[in-house]
């Protein structure tokens, strides 16, 4: 008879866990995904010296995952003790946590995943004639017994999560399963270039690293040679912290999120805030925002003045002087920045480039009473070409009248800044009006529309405000094909052949099935009709839906044969994107402008689930792929346009819903009042 309290309820006493309890609660915390058991083996594999890894999964990882390396081995003897937990080869005393030099160290992994899977053990030392297999079972281990198998070692995991339903209900999607499993391997060959790595994924090759020590080789089998050609070196810095090296981005390449930041500490994958911040940084004023840059950085620091023992993943890392590591970091990428030019072009806004622009003369854009530097001043720059940052920060002083119309345009504030025009134009009615009547002037830069209203200088963007003209074309495009299950294409004469990033062929079918013609937008009402909820589409369906027909054409690549109507040149019609113009969004340069978009939108997809305002993830997703592909297909800053091509984008521009702001939040349209022109002139300021 169970004991009572006062209240008459059962009394609960306190008693030991059973061990398989036990067991099953450790590898929670170690063990959370395919991905984790994958950085597990290849970090085991690593810690014995292997030169060559070879990671397979099946079933996205929950049917089967093999890593087999030829690193050295385990004796027999230690085989039982290997899926134990806490045995380890790494660590002999409590001393030994204070400079922890490999990349294992716990004793966890193998025993965690032998918690809740069936694995399966064959290690051989090199100098044995023979293998041994060892099973275990949910925690339970066989007897080692004599196998066959080439030098090194062979972990096969089976059933991942059987014994633990709750934990193998709650796992994302197969898609997203395979693309961390992809993320992680990258991220190891990135870290260890020394390494040949080779993933297969459902039985296909998915991507493959020569082990040839060259960061290089691993950034194009993972970025793709796009890409890896846009990467800047950044030299060997030394600091008090240590030392670091690698590679980043160049301004013109950037995500939507951190995936593609990955630090590297004494050859462990770490996630660091302050790491990150402290590259991001460096491209202040470089990168739209919300925009994160691409950079792999192996830092090499005193193993004592590192703590890697904060979780049991391994993940994070506290610093003994993370100020120091954070300065590491920083100025090394500024100096990668400077050295390459990227950072002295991109501030100066390319004020000599040939045909367009011009430069201010010294002092005349001051305000009243303030005299330009002297040559030779402090914060002004010897280089042709660069804004001195003195000056920088004069003309944001000086820039009291200028106004971005965005804000007001939305509904969100007043007009950003204090002319006098302020008080005439509160309204977005005014604002729409004054846009349908802008009377186009010019370009200036090969960058900004200059036109003019009766009171004002208006200078838009035409690479956002044609991004804004489109991504509402492809927004009305989906909706029409969602809603009659239809979609008007714009077929190409010769299909293209884009190569995709190993995240995005990874969540492609392994084998395609044949082609269903229905559409897309068809099939998610069929979906919601028998289910009574909505069904949210695939990634590849979605840009289906939107007008990519693709196709798989072998490992790594699809076919597309369509494109959406709003893909075309400005001032063309739909059927024009295959054309033989220069512009590299079309003709020859189509399949690289696909290859960059569809990579962009796979990332932009994967990325946070819920939107910015709260939408569901298939909302929020969709949104960010629609803004992807605008980005893409618009105009771009440096393009010089015809004049009947400015007019019509102005036109087109009108004629949005919201044509002062572009997909991401950046206002489309600076204005300047002309009492602020009069007013710099020292002119009677107009009434």
């Amino acid at each position: 008879m169970k004991e009572k309290d006062v209240a008459g309820r059962p009394r609960s006493r306190i008693g030991v866990l059973a061990e398989d309890v036990i067991q099953k609660i450790a590898a929670g915390e170690v063990i959370e995904s395919p991905a984790s058991v994958v950085k597990e083996l290849v970090e085991n594999s690593l810690d014995a010296g292997a030169r060559r890894v070879e990671v397979e999964i099946a079933g996205a990882g929950k049917e089967l995952i093999r890593v087999t390396d030829d690193g050295e081995g385990i004796v027999p003897e230690d085989l039982p003790l290997a899926v134990m937990p806490h045995a380890t080869s790494k660590l002999k005393r409590s001393e030994d946590l204070a400079a922890i030099h490999t990349l294992g160290f716990r004793g966890e992994a193998l025993a965690s995943i032998a918690a809740v899977s069936r694995l399966e053990l064959i290690s051989r030392p090199p100098e044995l004639p023979h293998a041994t297999r060892l099973t275990v079972t949910g925690g339970v281990a066989g007897e080692p017994v004599p196998a066959a198998g080439p030098p090194g070692t062979t972990v096969v995991v089976r059933e991942l999560f059987f014994n633990t339903p709750a934990r193998f209900k709650f796992l994302p999607s197969e898609a997203g399963l395979r693309r961390a499993v992809a993320e992680t391997v990258a991220r190891l060959a990135l870290a260890h270039p020394e390494v040949a790595f080779r993933l297969l994924v459902e039985g296909e090759e998915k991507f493959v690293t020569p082990g040839d020590g060259n960061l290089g080789s691993v950034a194009v089998a993972w970025w793709g040679t796009g890409i890896a050609r846009s990467l800047l070196p950044v030299p060997l810095e030394e600091g008090l912290a240590g030392k670091v090296s690698g590679v980043i981005g160049s301004p013109g390449v950037h995500r939507s999120n951190r995936q593609d930041e990955v630090f590297v500490l004494n050859g462990r994958v770490i996630e660091s805030r302050s790491l990150a911040v402290a590259v991001e940084r460096a491209y202040e004023s470089l990168l739209p925002a919300r925009r994160f840059p691409l950079a792999v950085l192996r830092l090499e620091l005193d193993p004592a003045a590192v703590d890697v023992n904060v979780h049991p993943a391994k993940r994070e890392v506290r610093f003994r002087d993370e100020a120091a590591c954070f300065r590491l970091v920083h100025f090394a990428c500024v100096r990668a920045l400077q050295q390459s030019g990227t950072a002295a072009k991109t501030l100066a806004g390319d004020l000599q480039a040939p045909g367009g622009g011009f430069v201010r003369p010294s002092g005349s854009h001051l305000p009243a009473g303030r005299a330009a530097a002297p040559a030779g001043a402090r914060g002004e720059s010897s280089r042709p070409g660069e804004l001195p940052l003195g000056l920088l920060e004069t003309a944001r002083e000086a820039g009291e009248g200028v106004e971005e119309v965005g804000a007001v345009a939305e509904g969100r504030a007043g007009l950003v800044g204090k002319g006098p025009a302020a008080a005439g134009l509160g309204t977005e009615l005014p604002l729409r009006r004054a846009l349908e009547e802008l009377r186009v002037i010019g370009q200036f830069h090969r960058t900004y529309l200059l036109g003019e209203t009766s009171g004002a200088l208006w200078l838009i963007d035409q690479h956002i405000a044609h991004e804004r003209v489109i991504f509402e074309e492809l927004q009305e495009e989906y909706d029409q094909a969602g809603g009659r299950g239809e979609r008007v294409v714009q077929e190409l004469l010769l299909p293209v052949t884009v190569e995709l990033p190993p995240a995005l062929a990874a969540a492609l079918p392994a084998r395609p099935a044949a082609r269903d013609e229905t559409p897309p937008g068809a099939k998610a009402a069929a979906a919601t009709a028998r289910s009574g909820a909505s069904a949210p589409l695939s990634f590849w369906e979605e840009m289906e839906r939107l007008g990519f027909r693709c196709e798989p054409f072998g490992p790594g690549y699809v076919l597309v044969r369509s494109l959406p109507v709003a893909w075309r040149p400005l001032g063309g019609s739909p059927g024009e994107a295959q054309g033989t113009g220069r512009d590299r969004r079309y003709g020859e340069g189509l399949a690289a402008a696909l290859e960059a978009a569809f990579a962009e939108a796979w990332a932009a997809w994967s990325g946070e689930k819920v939107g910015s305002d709260g939408a569901p993830w298939e909302v929020a997703g969709r949104r960010r792929i629609l803004a992807t592909i605008a980005c893409h297909a618009a105009v771009k800053a440096g393009e010089p346009l015809e004049e009947s091509q400015m007019k019509e984008l102005v036109t087109m521009l009108a004629r949005t819903r919201h044509p002062f702001s572009c997909p991401h939040g950046r206002p489309i349209v600076v204005e300047i009042p002309l009492s602020d022109v009069e007013r710099r002139f020292g002119r009677p300021v107009s009434r």
